[in-house]
C-alpha cells in the first residue's frame, strides 16, 4: 500500500506501508517487533499454526517476521511448509532468533545458513525496520 499526503508547505510525502506478519511465541518479543514496525499493517500471531491458518485463508503478506525457535512447529519447519505451498511467501520471511539449541543439529545448520535473512536477538529495532522496509514492494 502506498499513501501520499501534502504538508502545509506543499511538499508531498509518500509512505509505503506493507502487510507484515509477526510470528513469535513470546508475547513480549512479538509486541516489541510490532511496535518497531508500527508504520506498517502488522498482524501478530503467537505460533506457527496460527500463521498457517492465516495463509490458508488467503491472507498474503509482504514480509513475514518469524521466530526461529518455537514450540510445536519451529520457524524452520514453518518455512518448509510455506515453501511447499507458497514459495513466494517463504521468500519473504525474515527470521529472528537468540540462537538454536546446540543439541539440535538440524536447527543449528539452519541457523548457520538460513535460506533468507536471519536477525540475531537481541536485535536493533532500526536494523529490523530497515530489513522489513527494503522488502516492501
Amino acid at each position: 500500500m502506498v499513501f501520499a499526503w501534502c504538508s502545509r508547505s506543499g511538499s508531498r510525502t509518500v509512505v509505503v506501508v506493507g502487510r507484515v506478519l509477526v510470528v513469535d511465541d513470546e508475547p513480549l518479543v512479538a509486541k516489541r517487533v510490532a511496535r518497531a514496525l508500527a508504520r506498517h499493517d502488522v498482524t501478530v500471531v503467537h505460533g506457527a499454526r496460527d500463521a498457517l491458518a492465516l495463509l490458508a485463508a488467503g491472507r498474503a503478506f509482504d514480509v513475514i517476521v518469524c521466530d526461529l525457535v518455537m514450540p510445536e512447529i519451529t520457524g524452520m519447519d514453518l518455512y518448509a511448509i510455506i515453501a511447499e505451498t507458497s514459495p513466494s511467501q517463504a521468500a519473504k520471511m525474515i527470521f529472528v532468533s537468540g540462537g538454536p539449541d546446540p543439541h539440535q543439529p538440524r536447527l543449528c545448520a539452519f541457523y548457520d545458513a538460513p535460506p533468507t535473512l536471519l536477525i540475531k536477538k537481541p536485535f536493533d529495532t532500526a536494523a529490523l525496520r530497515a530489513a522489513v522496509d527494503e522488502r516492501i514492494p
